[in-house]
């Protein structure tokens, strides 16, 4: 005798993945970041007028040249949640 078996109904399962992507580019004027000064401002520029806090990441080159710029999160509440995960795979990757 076959045992009847109950059919369960199907779960869609949304497959997701997170990619880095290139958002656009700016220009800087020197060659180089010389100072903090001049990462500042770099970052100051992306920044802009933000009413928010931002962690920004600027990768630069063995020759101090700005490679490029993440931001790695934007405020929460209460705290700044980043790992040294998110602020290298872009440096890495790229």
């Amino acid at each position: 005798m076959e045992e009847k078996q109950k059919k369960v109904p199907a779960k869609r399962i949304q497959l997701v993945d997170v990619v880095l992507e290139r958002k656009g580019s700016q220009m800087f004027e020197g060659r180089r970041v010389r100072s903090p000064e001049d990462a500042a401002n770099i970052i100051r520029y992306f920044i802009g007028e933000s009413d928010r806090e931002k962690f920004v990441v600027l990768g630069l080159s063995i020759k101090n040249e700005p490679q490029l710029l993440k931001v790695v999160h934007t405020e929460s509440i209460n705290a700044s949640i980043v790992h040294p995960r998110e602020e290298m795979k872009a440096l890495i990757i790229f």
